[in-house]
């Protein structure tokens, strides 16, 4: 696995540096970034037919400016190759995030095992070789909520690093209620004002910094605002608006997921927390009018992460117990077994922490 993540990942980029395309949404990232580097404002409307490229939060182009200040975007190919570089240089990271959350999630070998086999799926998936091709932005967005599972027992970490995806693409806010809470092991007293100081901090720094003349007001209309009334062919509320009713009650269901999940179930592990994380966002998705296959990159590392987490070395009960609720002691024995299957759980007899 070791061996062939090193050839997706280097086919991965140089399939990227001579056949890719970037999209839309990859170049207005950099222009943004070079309004930022220029002194102007973020959220204004421009002659030449970009004014709807400051749709995104202040993140997004604040990621994008060290690859502008290299390859400028006033200049010829300068936006191109910003968001090449950006894009290639996120989904490098999230092989590396992907390989850290395995470590979270299991202890020593197994752990580097899980790891691996999380950053050779990402590796190997089409939709996100798909989205790195187009060099979108989105890649941005399943990095820091790939970092927010790592930070998963600092209430502040991730607390932050969700506030850092809200800024960029504004949806990872809703989960903000799951999050909040995140495991059982500390108590929601404690854990609540922390992740909404580092939610709330973050926020507040990146969009009262960047807030242009009009204020708030403006700065919705421009991103979260425009986003709501776009009107779109790719969903079937673009395609039957007469099913309003339907995508109505499709909302609502989301946003009672989102709150629910704080509270239930009482007991969670990082593996049930990734789980009700990706379910969070795909039924969010679900309900938008603009949907493109670009977001399924945003809840992919959380979906493999509670499937291949599902998955363990088989262990004997002479397993010692682990101390932490997010991580299951090396297993004895090398015997793949499914978690929660008849022959692993008389094998995990006495273990605790188990996925």
């Amino acid at each position: 696995l070791a061996v062939g993540l090193v050839l997706l990942v280097g086919f991965r980029i140089t399939l990227n540096a001579v056949d890719s395309h970037v999209m839309d949404v990859g170049s207005a990232s950099a222009i943004g970034a070079d309004r930022i580097d220029h002194g102007e404002d973020l959220y204004s409307v421009r002659p030449g037919g970009d004014d709807h490229l400051d749709t995104y939060g202040p993140v997004t182009y604040l990621a994008y400016l060290p690859f502008e200040a290299i390859w400028p975007a006033d200049g010829e190919g300068g936006a191109t190759r910003a968001a090449k570089a950006a894009a290639v240089t996120f989904d490098v990271l999230i092989v590396g995030a992907l390989l850290l959350l395995g470590a979270r999630l299991r202890r020593g070998r197994e752990g580097r095992a899980l790891g691996l086999a999380l950053a050779y799926a990402w590796a190997a998936y089409p939709f996100s070789l798909y989205a790195l091709q187009a060099n979108t932005n989105d890649g941005l967005v399943a990095l820091l909520l790939v970092l927010a599972l790592v930070a998963v027992s600092s209430p502040l970490g991730r607390g932050a690093l969700v506030g850092l995806a809200g800024a960029a693409k504004f949806a990872p806010l809703v989960l903000a209620p799951l999050l909040a809470t995140g495991r059982d092991d500390e108590p929601r007293r404690r854990a609540w004002p922390l992740f909404a100081a580092g939610l709330g901090s973050v926020l507040a720094l990146s969009v009262f910094a960047y807030l242009p003349d009009g204020g708030l007001r403006e700065f919705y209309d421009a991103t979260i605002g425009y986003q709501l009334g776009r009107q779109s062919p790719f969903s079937i509320w673009g395609l039957h608006p007469s099913l309003s009713w339907l995508q109505s009650s499709v909302k609502v269901g989301g946003a009672l997921l989102a709150v629910v999940v704080a509270f239930v179930p009482s007991h969670r592990d990082t593996r049930q927390v990734a789980a009700l994380a990706g379910a969070v966002l795909i039924a969010a998705q679900l309900a938008v009018d603009h949907w493109f296959y670009f977001y399924i990159v945003w809840f992919a590392p959380l979906a493999l992460a509670a499937m291949f987490g599902a998955y363990r070395l088989g262990a004997t009960t002479s397993s010692v117990p682990s101390r932490r609720r997010d991580v299951v002691p090396a297993a004895a024995s090398q015997t793949p077994t499914l978690a929660g299957s008849p022959a692993s759980t008389s094998k995990r007899a006495g273990v605790s922490g188990s996925a």
